[in-house]
């Protein structure tokens, strides 16, 4: 939710929301494309980071978020997204590079095989919980990438976690607590 956000129909922001009435979105079909979104503001770390696993993974193909053009150049293995295209793309891609921010959570709600490159200490402990309950692989496992046993467990481990429930789960604990006496 960004409280920040004027009117109805652009209150809330995030991938899920866009999906939820775009049908175009909806019927993406999945590439074998690895997707990268590492935050709206981009370090010099990091983008060296992101510039050595594509220089080291010279046959796979990457699509890099728009706030990456100027800072990564194109080359044949490299695509920068535009705005429009940013949610297809990261949609219909088939694994994902990101920081420990919204676009994971969202690279988890689309069931992606999430690896994790943090921006902040928050992220990094963020990332330390999901790496301990399987959902992310660690971005220094990026090799893994290839390993399919890893990246079927984490598609697993991701089904369902995230799956919409979570006002009931809240509303269920509201009622336990009204019912139990030693509460009141």
């Amino acid at each position: 939710h960004n409280s920040k956000l004027k009117g109805l129909s652009n209150r809330y922001h995030g991938l899920k929301y866009f999906f939820i009435n775009n049908l175009k979105i909806k019927k993406v079909k999945k590439n074998n494309n690895i997707f990268i979104s590492i935050g709206s503001s981009l370090n010099l770390n990091k983008i060296n980071s992101v510039k050595k696993i594509i220089r080291d993974n010279q046959d796979l193909k990457f699509i890099l978020a728009p706030n990456f053009l100027g800072k990564i150049n194109k080359k044949k293995n490299i695509n920068i997204s535009d705005k429009k295209n940013y949610f297809y793309n990261f949609k219909a891609s088939k694994i994902c590079i990101t920081n420990a921010g919204n676009s994971l959570l969202e690279g988890i709600y689309l069931n992606k095989p999430c690896f994790v490159l943090p921006q902040t200490k928050k992220e990094e402990k963020f990332a330390k919980y999901l790496l301990e309950k399987k959902l992310i692989v660690d971005i220094n496992n990026f090799n893994n990438a290839r390993n399919k046993p890893i990246i079927k467990r984490v598609k697993h481990n991701t089904i369902n976690i995230i799956d919409n429930k979570g006002a009931v789960r809240i509303l269920k604990l509201v009622k336990k607590l009204f019912h139990d006496k030693n509460f009141w």
